[in-house]
């Protein structure tokens, strides 16, 4: 029995452990800077890896699943 939780996100992102800002930017339809003032202060787990941001894929989408 595996622990990991699924939840419901399109084919294209599925088995993505991270998403990049360039995915943000097209799942939420907004353009670049909008993106990320949104990731400064985003509700689900962002990382930050030199300069490129990163979501972490599960949180992302338990927050998107949960309609928050």
């Amino acid at each position: 029995m595996e622990n990991t939780p699924t939840f419901d996100c399109p084919e294209e992102y599925k088995g993505k452990l991270f998403l990049t800002a360039s995915d943000m930017q097209t799942i939420f339809q907004l353009g670049e800077n909008k993106t990320y003032e949104y990731l400064k202060e985003a509700p689900f787990r962002v990382i930050k890896v030199g300069n490129q941001i990163r979501v972490v894929a599960v949180s992302f989408w338990k927050w998107y699943n949960e309609g928050v």
